[in-house]
């Protein structure tokens, strides 16, 4: 009766193959997705109001990045020294109240003509509805900033709208005409609050 013999190397077979096994089966860690967009400057705006008025700022410059759907950074310039009224019919007085809030006891736009916003943190929901967190930069002060927010994306393009953004301005030291600040019952008052709303489209960056 013939004897069968095993293959020395017969082990180091099956542990391979034991081995390969394993590897197929075993879950494969999902890399994370990331994309980045690019604001339409064209059709981008920020809506702000103070007291009675109301108008826009444009922006400069902006961009977001997308991880998973979650916004996880993000930068924007705004262009402080083109900030517009829209309330006011007669010219010379739009203008007037325009350069009282670029001037140096407000916002100072000479010095200044950039604010900045730099996202760090989202919670985007499904239907993608959350909470944008992120540092605004006015006048060279910086504070922590949160509010609400809604993305659209569809194919390519991406967009936002924010609700009501409301601010104190003196928390960025603008405290001229302020109505905690100001001296004297003849002064010109302006509100510490002010109240914005964002709207941008944004293409992805390929």
């Amino acid at each position: 009766m013939p004897i069968l013999r095993l293959s020395k190397k017969l082990p180091f077979v099956i542990l391979a193959a034991a081995l390969l096994f394993l590897g197929m089966t075993a879950p494969i860690s999902k890399q994370p997705h990331t994309d980045r967009y690019v604001v339409d400057t064209t059709q981008a705006v920020l809506y702000w109001r103070a007291d009675n008025h109301h108008g826009t700022v444009p922006f400069r410059q902006g961009e977001l990045i997308l991880t998973d759907g979650q916004i996880t950074d993000g930068n924007f310039s705004l262009l402080m020294d083109s900030l517009k009224n829209l309330d006011i019919e007669l010219d010379i007085m739009r203008i007037v109240l325009e350069n009282i809030i670029r001037s140096k006891e407000l916002f100072h736009a000479e010095k200044y003509p950039y604010a900045l916003f730099h996202v760090f943190n989202s919670t985007i929901d499904k239907n993608g509805e959350g909470t944008l967190v992120g540092d605004l930069t006015i006048r060279e002060i910086t504070k922590c900033i949160e509010f609400p927010v809604t993305i659209h994306i569809q194919g390519d393009s991406l967009i936002a709208v924010t609700d009501s953004i409301r601010i104190d301005r003196t928390d960025w030291d603008i405290t001229s005409m302020s109505p905690n600040h100001v001296k004297g019952e003849e002064a010109f008052i302006v509100s510490d609050t002010l109240v914005m709303k964002v709207k941008f489209k944004a293409m992805k960056w390929t």
